[in-house]
């Protein structure tokens, strides 16, 4: 929204406001508050300097802190490292390396920042060069061997072979070696497998793999089944330690504890006073890791849990050992129902068993350590929901060219644990997307669209660590991927207006909570917050007819989907928080999905749910304090409840593109909203609240302003509130004053006067540019429509100076002067006789004039700034001074070219060979005939006239 200039009305209605901390924080951000980065330093090229130049521009930004990622020179591993780096001896945990880690933390202390560490190389998961085979996660691995029976005979079985599994990291380059046996099995060759005709051989084996057994008649089929390492590497490792590294065993405490301990031993070793303070967190980012199918224990962990041996029905050859969905080598055993029980068993205890020995022990490890864990919990044979929970920071992750938003299911356990902060990996661009062309107004979609979802702290990705001397801009990047953060930026200086928004947005939605009347179970149901099946048949409670989680927060409905089966147990624990007081949505079961206890178990189910459900198909039961309704929607409950009504609810034509978001401050008592408008068009909405006796207040993140809202009524028991939004645009609606008004308080100016400058403007560009110093321009174009080759492809900023004529008329009491800069490329800074009015970095360029402007020539300057795309364009039409690797693909589509070594000229800080050359980057999106981008002012630029609705024209 675009803020008006305050009134003698408004200010009156805005008289002695009930500060507290709601709008202080929203003013100034506290730092925790701020967005956060991942800061990716490559190979060995890191410098104290650079860190702390990078730090110091952090800090001038208004970012509130950084995540440290060790990650390749090269980023991506189809590529070779690069070749000829300045600091080779800079090894991955070297001296200079902890020497390095040590000046960014006490440099973060001096500048009031936290950082922390992705926990091992790459950006995925947990392992590094320290994980051996043997502690490395492991598969079911077998070779099968076809017989005759019927007389007595002995065979050689092979040791069955691993294919490492490659995913993004390519996998172990060496051989792997390391291997157990878990048992010999035989059975029919052919056809269904009956579970007594499976015949045990393990002890019939040798060290050899001799095998002696007279097999009864037929055909027979010996499975050696053992286990191996998956081949699975953290990616993409720095130079010195490729194809060194591998993921550590997630379902083994003991290899857990292992690999722990090499991340925080070091970090306490280097990092002294400042470990626990400026130096705050670990992080496991993206699980990229893939499949995990086995680890020492894991067949008494079975029984233990199932009640019943795995082992034979691991003939079945299934999903849980193969990973693929087609196999065509999966066997039946039994029945084909069983044998999807015994999966469904076999899933579960692996997903317990990450959680259980992987992800909580490393929690309590960190903690131990004084940290806190920032995870991104998914992706990965483990449960997403209880992977959330436990994390000091959830975390999801949204891509640049997207409307924004994470997975309910991180934002929905994330609140049900207690977490106040949901974070997100901001921005990830694709090379496609990301080409040194990204700007903040192109964010503005995806950034709203994820505090929408639930997001209330961003971790932009990505700003990659310069190591090199300033002139070598825009430096070094993250391979092909974007977006392109960082203090090289051409934007870097009018972008922190960004971060300000951003933080601004970010401190509101970190006040509070959320009002979430419904908790679901396993998944999300509607805008349910969520808690694991452990904690639902473990640890809810019911305190007067609400549901409360072990973090306290309170649910009028607990919603338990399924598709027809649930266990003994849980349906037990329905009928148990029912009868405890808890209002309870769930369709009645009718089996188990186990094989645990079959067949008894679906008798079990469905003694327990006549017990529930009854006989009579009843939509709702009362069973004990509680009652029980026959669905897995909640509606009903709600409605039943009074609790149906939204908090906010969105009526017009323009309806379906505009998000909102509730929070309740409860220091404060203050109630708000977030209302994003996700379309480049203008739209007018009428959003109602479940709010009464407040006046509504809008609160602009773009610059920190606080007014009245213009239009708004009291009906039907709700607040109606009328916006108009400009295009991509959002708003917080605010509600902390009390008032006595029904009705609509003032209205929006209406426009009395327009005026169109048309020049002509006087451009300057800055020295070091290469560019004429002063232009003239008759009429506002395109610099990319000039001749000279200096200004057609300059990146950068540039000043544009004019004369502005106001009408002394136009400065009547109460009339606002508003400056309409049309189209910019790429954002503004303006100027109005000296006096700085702000930044315009998306559409809507427009800015009020205020106490600045005067009657007769006012002198307006607009500093215009662009992308380094036309710079980076510009430079390729010049003989190269630079080796590239050949050029790399990505969805089909060719995008661009690594740096393969580092040149001479720059190791030696000599001069440029190809002295037309003015940009260095570490990967070459483009060709001398890539089209150039729109440059600068492009307007119309009009100045408007303003004036309340009851002021004559």
């Amino acid at each position: 929204m675009r803020p008006l200039v305050y009134t003698a009305l408004a200010s009156a209605l805005l008289c002695a406001p009930v500060k507290a901390d709601l709008e202080a924080d929203f003013r100034s951000p506290p730092v925790a508050a701020r967005p956060y980065v991942w800061w990716h330093w490559m190979g060995p090229n890191f410098t104290t300097e650079g860190i702390t130049r990078d730090l110091e521009a952090m800090k001038a930004s208004g970012i509130g802190g950084a995540t440290i990622f060790n990650i390749t020179s090269g980023v991506q591993e189809s590529a070779a490292p690069i070749a000829d780096n300045p600091w080779p001896e800079q090894i991955y945990r070297g001296d200079a390396y902890w020497a390095a880690i040590a000046h960014a933390a006490r440099e973060a202390g001096r500048l009031g920042l936290e950082v922390g560490l992705h926990n091992t190389v790459g950006y995925s998961t947990t392992g590094g060069p320290w994980i051996t085979q043997e502690r490395a996660m492991q598969r079911v691995v077998w070779s099968e061997l076809a017989v005759t029976g019927g007389t007595s005979a002995t065979w050689v079985l092979p040791q069955p072979a691993s294919a490492p599994y490659r995913g993004w990291g390519g996998g172990i380059k060496e051989p792997i070696a390391f291997y157990r046996d878990i048992a010999v099995l035989a059975a029919p060759a052919d056809g269904v497998i009956e579970r007594d005709s499976i015949i045990d051989l393990t002890s019939r084996m040798d060290a050899a793999g001799r095998l002696g057994w007279d097999a009864p008649p037929g055909a027979w089929k010996i499975y050696r089944f053992g286990h191996a390492p998956t081949g699975a590497t953290p990616h993409p490792l720095p130079d010195d330690v490729l194809g060194r590294a591998l993921e550590a065993d997630k379902m083994n405490r003991d290899h857990t504890r292992f690999h722990w301990e090499q991340v925080l031993a070091p970090l306490r070793k280097h990092l002294g006073a400042e470990l626990g303070r400026s130096f705050g967190h670990v992080l496991i980012d993206s699980y990229e890791a893939g499949p995990q199918s086995w680890t020492p224990g894991f067949r008494e962990e079975f029984l233990r849990r199932k009640g019943y041996d795995p082992v034979p029905w691991l003939l079945s050859l299934g999903q849980p050992v193969t990973h693929d969905k087609a196999n065509p080598a999966r066997r039946v055993v039994e029945t084909e129902e069983q044998t999807a029980r015994f999966e469904y068993d076999y899933k579960e205890v692996v997903a317990a068993l990450y959680l259980e020995n992987g992800w909580e022990p490393a929690r309590a490890l960190i903690h131990e350590a004084g940290l806190t864990l920032q995870f991104e919990a998914y992706g990965g044979p483990f449960d997403t929901v209880a992977g959330s929970a436990l994390a000091d920071l959830p975390m999801g992750e949204f891509w640049s060219q997207s409307g924004g938003g994470i997975s309910s299911v991180i934002v929905g356990a994330g609140r049900a644990a207690g977490r106040g902060v949901i974070g997100a990996e901001a921005f990830t661009g694709l090379p496609q997307n990301s080409r040194w062309d990204e700007t903040p107004g192109k964010l503005r979609l995806s950034a709203d669209g994820s505090f929408a979802s639930g997001v209330n702290r961003l971790i932009l990705h990505h700003w990659v660590h310069q190591p090199f001397d300033d002139r070598y801009r825009p430096g070094y990047g993250m391979g092909w991927w974007g977006v392109h953060f960082g203090r090289n930026q051409t934007w870097f200086e009018p972008g922190k207006a960004f971060f300000a928004y951003l933080g601004r947005v970010q401190a509101m939605l970190q006040r509070g909570e959320q009002s979430i009347d419904v908790l679901s179970v396993g998944r999300v149901v509607g805008s349910s917050d969520v808690v694991s099946f452990p904690v639902f048949l473990n640890a809810l409670r019911v305190n007067d007819g609400k549901i409360v989680t072990p973090a306290g927060r309170r649910y009028a409905v607990l919603v338990v989907p399924h598709d027809k089966t649930l266990t003994p147990e849980a349906v037990r624990r329905v009928l148990e928080l029912a009868r405890a007081g808890a209002t309870v949505a769930s369709t009645r079961p009718e089996r188990s999905p186990s094989l645990q206890g079959y067949p008894a178990c679906d008798d079990e189910v469905r003694r327990l749910a006549l017990e529930g459900w009854g006989e009579g198909g009843e939509a709702v039961r009362t069973l004990g304090a509680g009652r029980l309704y026959a669905s897995d929607n909640p509606n009903a409950a709600l409605r039943d409840l009074g609790l149906n009504q939204p908090w906010v609810r969105v009526l017009g034509e323009n309806a379906k593109q505009v998000r909102a978001l509730e929070r309740h401050d409860v220091a404060t008592g203050s109630r708000f909203f977030f209302i994003a408008n996700q379309v480049a068009t203008p739209s007018r909405v009428t959003a109602s609240f479940r709010v009464t006796g407040f006046t509504p207040e809008l609160w602009d993140a773009e610059d920190g302003s606080i007014r009245p809202a213009p239009n708004w009524r009291v009906r039907d028991g709700r607040t109606e509130v009328d916006l108009a939004f400009a295009g991509i645009d959002s708003v917080f609606v605010v509600f902390r004053q009390p008032t006595q008004a029904t009705g609509a308080v003032t209205a929006e100016p209406i426009e009395v006067g327009s005026a169109v400058l048309e020049g002509p403007w006087e451009l300057e560009f800055p020295v070091t540019a290469g560019a004429p110093r002063l232009v003239t321009l008759p009429r506002l174009t395109s610099w990319t429509e000039q001749t000279e080759p200096s200004v057609r492809h300059f990146s950068g900023t540039v000043r544009y100076r004019a004369s502005l004529r106001i009408d002394p008329g136009w400065l009547a009491e109460g009339r606002i002067l508003r400056l309409d800069l049309g189209q910019v490329a790429d954002l503004a800074s303006v100027r109005l006789n000296g006096r700085e009015l702000g930044v315009l970095w998306c559409a809507p360029y427009r800015v009020d004039l205020g106490p600045a402007a005067r009657a007769g020539e006012n002198s307006l300057e607009i500093a215009v700034t662009n992308t380094w795309h036309n710079r980076l364009v510009g430079d390729e039409l010049e003989p190269s001074d630079l080796d590239w690797g050949p050029t790399r693909q990505f969805g089909g589509k060719d995008v661009g070219r690594p740096l393969a070594r580092f040149p001479a000229w720059l190791l030696g800080n000599g001069p440029r060979p190809s002295v037309g050359r003015s940009t260095f980057v570490t990967w070459n999106y483009f060709t001398k005939d890539e089209p150039l981008l729109p440059a600068g002012l492009l307007g119309p630029v009009r100045l408007d006239c303003l004036a309340p609705p009851s002021s004559p024209p």
